[in-house]
């Protein structure tokens, strides 16, 4: 169980460090190497590590006192035993060839679950059945398009979701994620929101670290920062990627007059300037933001009026 913890730990500390960075570096933790074969499990173990495709899985059955379970393949004769573990806290599942998640739902117990290749995952079929559940990793989604069960798990405290490398998770809206309000980690990436909007999100007050692609409005970016002050995240700053000074490496590249590492602006339209040979619309980026900004804390405040004893 620990190892899991640990694991997730790293993976957040990785996701949260880029977050803060400049650069937007992906981190990934390390995957232990997974057995081949149950022969001499000892029948007090409480984690696991195992593939997917070996014979004798029902002899987890035999294991009572399993608290946390890696496994690489899941599909429909691995669930089948799986499902009968109730005593797991943690799962995690290199890959999920199954079109949802309901057969977990009687895993009642559980805290962790990733799945780190879901990309036949069509829905999430768990509908409020796991009352626990505290951290939701969902990979590589292709075919996922409504997020409105997600918005059932309220005791989330972190949620990573994104889409593959060549595919992304095309969503019609983060409302539903907007019901979370114990989350303190959001990462989504690889994302298509079709509603284009981040209003959703404001209501996680309680959030500490936001990452999300650049991919929404100025305006939409600069409206959940004055909503956030106090959650971390590039897609709330003015620059998503790069320093001013010109000194840090970022995806923009370097200047091919000058040299200097460019910058990245955050919201659309995306630009990629100079902090030196470009200083007159980084300003121009700048009061935009300022503006939007600025706008943003108003009406919130002609909206959200403080209480008199404040």
């Amino acid at each position: 169980m620990n190892e899991v913890l640990e694991y997730l730990r790293t993976y957040r500390d990785g996701r949260r460090r880029a977050v803060e960075g400049g650069s937007v570096g992906f981190y990934f933790a390390k995957t232990p190497t997974p057995a081949t074969s149950l022969t001499g499990l000892p029948r007090d173990a409480e984690f696991v590590v195992i593939d997917g495709r070996v014979r004798e899985l029902d002899d987890l059955l035999q294991v009572r006192s399993l608290k946390a379970l890696w496994i690489t393949y899941v599909g429909d004769r691995e669930v089948g035993v799986i499902r009968q573990l109730r005593s797991l806290r943690a799962l995690v599942i290199g890959e999920l060839r199954l079109p949802d998640l309901q057969s977990l739902a009687v895993l009642t117990d559980l805290q962790h679950l990733v799945c780190q290749l879901a990309n036949r995952l069509r829905t999430i079929g768990l509908s409020s059945s796991l009352p626990q559940l505290a951290t939701l990793h969902l990979g590589e989604l292709r075919h996922l398009s409504d997020l409105t069960e997600i918005g059932a798990f309220t005791s989330l405290t972190q949620l990573v979701l994104h889409g593959g490398m060549w595919s992304k998770l095309r969503v019609k809206s983060l409302r539903p994620i907007g019901a979370l309000t114990r989350l303190e980690d959001l990462f989504l990436a690889s994302l298509h929101v079709a509603d284009d909007t981040l209003s959703h999100l404001a209501s996680l007050q309680g959030l500490q670290y936001l990452g999300l692609p650049n991919v929404f409005p100025l305006a939409e970016c600069a409206a959940l920062a004055a909503a956030l002050p106090r959650t971390r995240g590039k897609i709330l700053t003015p620059f998503f990627a790069g320093l001013l000074d010109g000194s840090e490496p970022s995806p923009s590249g370097a200047c091919k007059t000058c040299g200097a590492h460019r910058v990245m602006t955050t919201g659309k339209p995306v630009r990629q300037l100079c902090p030196r040979c470009d200083r007159a619309r980084i300003d121009q980026h700048f009061a935009r933001w300022n503006a939007a900004l600025t706008g943003a804390v108003r009406q919130r405040s002609n909206t959200h009026p403080p209480s008199r004893g404040a």
